[in-house]
């Protein structure tokens, strides 16, 4: 059964600063991919809400921003 972890924390002092995001063709990255192997950690999903030596915001009424959307997705992406 796969698993799942969603990890709210702090893991450092650093400030994200923004990138204008590249939009490709999803053929750009199939071609790039080996598909035919499954890494032996394929069931697993580990969902970070920063990345290491940064910071994570949240609102004090409504919570953390990552946490919200991610409720938010499950609700509509699962059946």
């Amino acid at each position: 059964k796969p698993k799942l972890c969603f990890i709210q924390v702090c893991q450092g002092t650093k400030m994200q600063t923004s990138l204008w995001k590249h939009y490709g063709t999803e053929e750009d990255d199939t071609e790039k991919a080996d598909l035919s192997r499954i890494p032996v950690e394929a069931d697993f999903l580990i969902g970070m809400a920063t990345m290491e030596s940064y910071v994570s915001f949240r609102n004090i009424q409504k919570g953390s921003i990552y946490i919200q959307e991610l409720c938010k997705r499950l609700k509509t992406g699962c059946h």
